[in-house]
């Protein structure tokens, strides 16, 4: 349970900038509403071409914010494991240590755990050493690598 409190401080931001988000969608939605209601009460053509423009205005606003309502959501779904993937994860987990020998030799089992820990990666050489970032949703960790006979290209 450290892991979903560290979990929700982390995605706080994204939250509350998600909660902005679904507010100015509602505002957008009663203005949209306001100005078809405008549109129903004119019957000269000039100002009917007028409300129909700030409608196609606010409707392309609409179209913005949810696009961005998308992404947000989607940030946060990586971010924020539900139980359900937590669960998964214990039992691959579990499983995992049952069978380690026979899946260091399996490349689907070890790309299926990667995925399932969404693993990201960094690789930066500094001080003429490479070194790997790696985080995943259990953590982040610095990687020295020794590997002296490998070529990497960081451009």
């Amino acid at each position: 349970m450290a892991y979903k409190t560290q979990a929700h401080e982390i995605t706080q931001p994204i939250r509350e900038q998600l909660h902005i988000t679904e507010n100015l969608i509602k505002e957008k939605e009663q203005e949209l509403q306001g100005e078809l209601a405008n549109l129903r009460s004119v019957n000269s053509q000039r100002a009917k071409a007028v409300i129909a423009h700030d409608i196609e205005q606010i409707e392309r606003a609409i179209d913005g914010v949810e696009l961005q309502k998308e992404e947000l959501t989607k940030r946060l779904n990586i971010q924020m494991p539900s139980d359900e993937q937590i669960q998964d994860i214990e039992t691959l987990a579990a499983d995992l240590a049952a069978d380690l020998d026979e899946i260091s030799q399996d490349f689907e089992s070890r790309r299926r755990l990667v995925e399932m820990l969404n693993v990201r990666a960094t690789l930066k050489v500094e001080d003429g050493q490479k070194v790997v970032y790696a985080e995943c949703i259990l953590g982040s960790e610095s990687l020295l690598i020794a590997c002296k006979n490998a070529y990497v290209d960081v451009n």
